[in-house]
């Protein structure tokens, strides 16, 4: 499921049959992140040579909340499902996969928007106790570059 705009509603989506989407979960610079697996075409070791033939985003230079350089301990880089095939965005190792009511899925706060370096995190979802930031994968390489992907920036 793809970024919903501002004249779409979570009814939309429900009435389309889509109930839930499942999401990568993973932890980003000490905020739980996730990920629509419908945006994911694989995942790589980012030392394996496939990886040395992408152009590889590192998440934290696109979504970065404070000024601190990121460390990542397990890094993975997820391959992006309807991109040319030449990208990648580099992420810390995914910890797990779950189901995220659309009903459960909220606007991203205003003052977090308006932070963002880029329109990549669209929304924010309550799993349990926790609060997942939801990243379409699509708009970090459009944010990017958007001449790659045929998308305005």
């Amino acid at each position: 499921m793809r970024k919903k705009s501002g004249s779409e509603s979570e009814e939309d989506g429900e009435a389309a049959g889509v109930e839930a989407i499942e999401a990568l979960l993973f932890d980003f610079m000490g905020s739980r992140m996730g990920v629509d697996v419908d945006q994911i075409a694989g995942m790589l070791d980012p030392r394996d040579e496939a990886a040395g033939e992408l152009d590889v985003l590192s998440l934290h230079e696109m979504l970065s909340f404070r000024n601190e350089r990121a460390a990542y301990v397990a890094p993975k880089v997820l391959l992006i499902r309807d991109d040319d095939g030449r990208h990648g965005v580099l992420i810390e190792q995914p910890e797990d996969i779950v189901s995220v009511s659309l009903s459960s899925i909220r606007p991203l706060p205003a003052i977090l928007e308006a932070s963002m370096k880029s329109g990549a995190v669209w929304g924010v979802a309550l799993i349990g106790e926790e609060m997942v930031l939801l990243v379409d994968l699509h708009e970090v390489i459009a944010s990017r570059m958007p001449e790659a992907t045929g998308r305005d920036g």
